[in-house]
């Protein structure tokens, strides 16, 4: 601790300091970032005694301190004074200090309780701004839908936010996700800072950790450096024992304490801990071009799903396959990247996809398939949705939950079943960049609560283009798979099906850009196709 700086802080809380002395701290605080630090846990030390006095000079009578009786009205103006100085505190960038009733007080804050560091590919909803870089942020919620921000907190405290998330910001001390990826890095010689999820309290006690926020409010936890204490909890705020985490660790906490908490593997690329936009790449969706990112703007509604000539190899070469029919698509007419080539084969035992998907930055998709098969998508790669229930037809007549939330519509039980249907596959296929693996997730019904990860039976492969710009991507899957393997589509048949090509950006983490493509045009352009059947164009079986 700086010797001058503890004597001037001492004289501050004392009342004794003079003009000289003000104008000294100042000077020290604005020139130094290191007593800055100092100057911010002499406060912290003052103001748990302001909270420890207030609580005392809450009670009736007198209080006895140090073996003497003192009126409260004295430990109140004590609490007053270090309030004030906890005030003062919070300003990493040097509080504004000035001269008022024979002693120091701050200004009103001029910096924010945030400020936007960086951002890379924002996106918010309709209607919202995004948050550009020099934003002032304020409490309250921050909701982005896809992207990452990167926050400087007034205390220094940096916050990531790698969408979607949805965050509230309490304090420069404190925070509450509801869902998403949260990284939070504090300054060296500093801790306390307090993250609270659904089901999980994380104290921080000086490091770097992350938190992510899975299905049905399970938490998980990544401590990159110091420790923190993590304790579990419920709906109903009870809570379990708590649990310390150091550099290294993972671990997993469910909203239920009766399930155990769970160590998980340690992934350093898990998190985004730091947002650098490149010079001259994108940072928010802003433009016209970006307008219908979710939705897309599809051109093609059919595509035909061909039979076999021979025994089809799945080695991501596209030997045995028709060069037509199929559909190509670019993102963007005047350009070549961002563009894709689909094909659809059948025999008895399997569906055959194949694509061709030109990329900038292709087969870099950091999304662990054991872990993050979920959030797979945002890394680059290809859904294709569709349907093998012959008795159902095209259109297919299904709606998952999120388009009875949107519309305000209760479902009724057949609606609901209808949505239950497990014929209804999501079929996400993305190259794994750690592992140097093809992997494969299949989703069933619109409600795509059960989830199949590189199932046994399914086979995939990728291939670079040469001037590694694209890769080509072909997979064989079973009709069991599908839950058709007693009825199988047939030639002659129609069923829904529609296509989705995700790009990413360099690190493979950030979703950039896609295209829909084999949609149903009649339907409205501003629904999702993972959340109304209908929506899905035709496969037209030969």
């Amino acid at each position: 601790m700086n010797v001058e700086l503890e004597t001037l802080f001492n004289r501050v809380a004392d009342g004794l300091q003079s003009e000289q002395d003000e104008r000294r701290l100042v000077r020290l605080l604005t020139d130094s970032a290191e007593l800055r630090r100092e100057f911010r846990l002499l406060m912290r030390l003052h103001s748990s005694l302001h909270w420890g006095y207030a609580a005392v000079a809450a009670a009736p009578g007198p209080v006895q301190t140090a073996g003497r009786t003192a009126p409260n009205r004295l430990l109140i103006a004590a609490a007053v004074v270090c309030g004030v100085m906890l005030a003062a505190a919070a300003a990493l960038a040097g509080p504004t200090v000035i001269r008022m009733a024979g002693r120091l007080v701050p200004t009103l804050w001029a910096a924010p309780l945030a400020t936007v560091v960086d951002a890379c590919l924002v996106l918010v909803n309709e209607g919202q701004p995004p948050l550009r870089v020099g934003d002032a942020v304020k409490e309250g919620r921050i909701e982005l839908q896809g992207g990452a921000v990167e926050l400087r907190l007034r205390n220094g405290v940096t916050v990531v936010l790698e969408g979607p998330v949805d965050l509230l910001l309490r304090t420069d001390m404190e925070a509450f996700v509801q869902t998403g990826k949260v990284l939070v890095r504090m300054p060296r010689g500093m801790s306390g800072f307090r993250l609270e999820t659904p089901s999980t309290s994380v104290l921080d006690l000086g490091t770097e950790f992350a938190v992510r926020i899975g299905d049905r409010g399970a938490t998980d936890i990544q401590v990159y450096d110091g420790e923190v204490i993590a304790t579990a909890r419920d709906s109903t705020g009870r809570e379990g024992f708590p649990n310390r985490l150091v550099v290294g660790d993972a671990l997993r906490f469910s909203s239920d304490l009766e399930v155990a908490v769970a160590s998980i593997p340690f992934a350093e690329g898990r998190f985004i801990r730091s947002v650098r936009s490149a010079a001259g790449k994108e940072r928010y969706f802003a433009d016209s071009v970006h307008a219908a990112h979710y939705c897309g703007t599809p051109r093609t509604e059919s595509i035909q799903v061909t039979r076999p000539a021979a025994a089809v190899t799945i080695d991501g070469h596209f030997d045995d396959w028709p060069l037509e029919p199929g559909f190509h698509r670019q993102r963007i007419d005047t350009s070549p990247d961002d563009a894709i080539s689909g094909w659809m084969m059948h025999d008895a035992d399997r569906l055959y996809i194949a694509a061709h998907i030109r990329d900038p930055a292709p087969m870099r998709n950091a999304f662990d398939p054991e872990f993050d098969a979920a959030e797979a998508w945002r890394g680059g790669g290809l859904h294709v949705r569709l349907s093998t229930d012959r008795a159902m037809g095209w259109p297919a007549a299904a709606d998952g939950p999120a388009y009875f939330k949107q519309h305000q519509i209760v479902p009724d039980a057949e609606q609901v079943g209808r949505s239950r249907n497990p014929r209804l596959s999501h079929l996400l296929m993305w190259y794994h960049a750690a592992s140097s693996a093809p992997c494969l997730s299949i989703a069933y019904g619109m409600h795509m609560a059960e989830v199949a990860v590189n199932p046994s039976g399914a086979e995939g492969a990728f291939v670079m283009d040469e001037d590694r710009r694209g890769y080509r991507l072909e997979y064989a899957i079973p009709w069991r798979l599908l839950n058709a393997a007693v009825d199988p589509p047939q030639p002659g048949d129609t069923l829904p099906v529609s296509w989705q090509a995700y790009w990413s950006d360099e690190s493979g983490r950030l979703w950039r850009d896609q295209v829909v493509e084999v949609r149903n045009l009649a339907e409205a352009d501003r629904i999702f196709v993972f959340e109304r059947a209908a929506t899905w164009g035709r496969s037209e079986y030969q």
